[in-house]
């Protein structure tokens, strides 16, 4: 056997090595890069991306009750799952309104952006209604793992928009960036919005 083949498999067998003994720090390192968010303020605005009415709403009523935010948008035009299955044209941001009321946020607080059915798209409605409205500081809602994407789309198309974002991430309860490749819901979420990241740096 060649020097230079015996140099190149023993390379090969210690980064396998190496991958077996930091497996767990390398699968948290994956996850954490994703949940890019900022540091938390209140402000008036908040906007509830569509894609998990449920946690997202719910991570929204702990910030209303709080007193951290007074008027809470609803964005996306998307036809929720359940929808599809009853033959219904209600879109997501509906049912987030919907797991609001149930918390007690009252519809006076609540408004619906019925636009986008992609987080670019979404983003685009956002930047439209902050304008129309003269909002110069938003909080934005999205899943954990979703926040990286989410920023790089807000970065792109918020520029010289003059608003100011916070960006905060709402948890799923069956896994988080220590545990997420012990269940097929996080191993898709990981999975998916990696792909996702990468064509959105492709695209845009």
């Amino acid at each position: 056997m060649k020097k230079s083949t015996r140099i190149k498999l023993l390379i090969l067998g210690l980064l396998f090595i190496s991958l077996l003994l930091f497996k767990k720090s390398i699968l948290i390192a994956a996850a954490e890069y994703l949940v890019d968010t900022d540091e938390f303020r209140p402000t008036r605005y908040v906007c509830i991306l569509s894609g998990d009415a449920k946690n997202r709403a719910t991570k929204a009523v702990q910030l209303y009750n709080d007193g951290a935010v007074q008027q809470i948008l609803c964005a996306g035009a998307n036809l929720h799952f359940i929808s599809e299955l009853l033959d219904s044209e209600i879109v997501e941001p509906e049912f987030t309104r919907s797991v609001l009321h149930y918390h007690g946020v009252p519809d006076s607080v609540i408004t619906v952006v019925k636009y986008g059915t992609s987080t670019k798209e979404e983003v685009e409605a956002i930047i439209n209604y902050c304008h129309s409205h003269q909002i110069k500081e938003l909080m934005v809602i999205t899943s954990s793992f979703h926040a990286r994407r989410v920023r790089y789309s807000f970065d792109v198309l918020f520029e010289g928009a003059n608003i100011d974002i916070i960006l905060q991430g709402a948890d799923h309860p069956r896994y988080n960036t220590s545990n997420w490749w012990k269940s097929e819901s996080g191993l898709i979420a990981c999975n998916n919005e990696w792909i996702k990241c990468l064509y959105y740096i492709y695209k845009y």
